[in-house]
């Protein structure tokens, strides 16, 4: 008290008093943002508490109590903080409901995803099965493919066959015919010889008769030019 009275004194306690509050409410203020001025009374309180019995308690005055009743901000401070708060809920507003927006159009997305993923796998199955239905014809083609062509295959052996034998016939058949105009041909050779040969033999009586009748009447005249000759002879030796 002997301090407090002598060195200090209540007038100059007050100046003090209002100095150091307003310098700890400075410090503090100044250490914090704005927003955090009105939710942060009670720590204020206690700091500025600490900060006074710091510099008070020298003179033997001791703080037990602080409180803050009210804190006021700038006028513009206080429109543009409202203004942000409104601006603040008005985007959560807006936030909340582009989520439930995007959260609709996610689910709407999903929901034609899975239809387009089931249609997916529906023409899949079906493709899957038309191959399927495509192979199974395929392969009955190509069984149908391979009877048919050994069905032709059989026809055209039994073809070639029935040709050779038929060809084979034929040659047996052309043997005896060439044989049977070789015969005919060497018959009416024969034939055509043994007429020529009649003929000729009958022509060459012919001659050889003509030639005896003509050599008869050779001799004939021979005889009769000897006889005239003798004649002659004869009338010269009588004369």
């Amino acid at each position: 008290a002997r301090k407090f009275v002598y060195r200090l004194g209540a007038h100059r306690f007050d100046e003090m008093l209002t100095a150091e509050t307003e310098e700890a409410i400075r410090g503090l203020v100044y250490s914090v943002t704005h927003d955090q001025v009105n939710d942060l009374r009670e720590e204020f309180a206690v700091g500025m508490k600490s900060v006074l019995n710091n510099k008070i308690e020298k003179y033997g005055v001791q703080i037990l109590f602080v409180k803050i009743t009210d804190v006021v901000l700038p006028y513009q401070l206080q429109q543009r903080l409202q203004d942000t708060t409104a601006f603040k809920t008005k985007m959560g507003e807006t936030e909340k409901v582009h989520e439930n927006r995007v959260r609709v159009l996610k689910d709407q997305a999903f929901l034609e995803l899975e239809a387009i993923r089931k249609k997916n796998a529906r023409q899949v199955q079906e493709i899957s099965a038309e191959r399927q239905r495509y192979e199974i014809e395929r392969r009955e083609l190509e069984l149908i493919a391979l009877g048919e062509a050994k069905v032709q295959e059989v026809a055209e052996v039994t073809k070639a066959e029935v040709r050779l034998k038929k060809a084979q016939g034929n040659e047996q058949v052309e043997k005896v015919r060439a044989k049977l105009d070789a015969e005919h041909l060497i018959r009416k050779t024969d034939i055509k010889c043994q007429d020529m040969k009649i003929k000729a033999e009958e022509k060459a009586k012919v001659m050889i008769k003509d030639s005896e009748a003509e050599l008869e009447v050779a001799e004939s005249s021979a005889l009769s030019m000897v006889a005239i000759a003798e004649a002659e002879l004869e009338g010269k030796l009588s004369m």
